[in-house]
Order: C-alpha cells, then structure tokens, then sequence
C-alpha cells in the first residue's frame, strides 16, 4: 500500500510508527499498490473542515474522505482527541 502523510499537527508524532501501522493493515487486507493519504492536523484546522464538509461547527477525531478504486481516500486526524482516546 501507498501512504501519504502530512503533518500539519502542532506536536511531532512518530512517523516511522504510522507508517508500520499502516503497512501491517495494508498486507493484512491484501491492499497491493492501492493509495491512501493521512493527514494529520490541529484543533481549528479540523473544525473548519468539520463545518465546510458536514456542517457540525465543532472539532472532531477525524474525517474520513472517499476515494476510488485505486486511491483509497484520505484520513484527516486531529492529533490532541486521538491522543486522549489512545
């Protein structure tokens, strides 16, 4: 599996990690080459999204965005609530 990751986050994460993580789900499901992007962001960049793409005017954990058959979609994770929940 392809990843794409930005971090837009205030805080530094693991990378390597993600990206481990990320290549276990990718051969455990039979991925292949398939695409997926994951951003990771703060607070007030997540709210914005939160509010243009489903109309809640609140932060949230993460939005998750439809792709096709090759490129998967993409993550949008707000760090500090997954950080808590984890």
């Amino acid at each position: 599996m392809k990843l794409e990751i930005n971090n837009r986050a205030e805080r530094k994460i693991d990378l390597g990690m993600v990206k481990k993580v990320t290549s276990a789900f990718g051969r455990k499901y039979k991925l292949g080459k398939k695409e997926i992007s994951l951003a990771f962001v703060g607070g007030a960049e997540i709210k914005k999204l939160n509010s243009r793409y489903r109309g809640v005017n609140q932060p949230t954990d993460i939005l998750s965005f439809a792709g096709d058959a090759d490129w998967l979609g993409e993550l949008v994770v707000c760090y500090s609530p997954i950080r808590r929940q984890a």
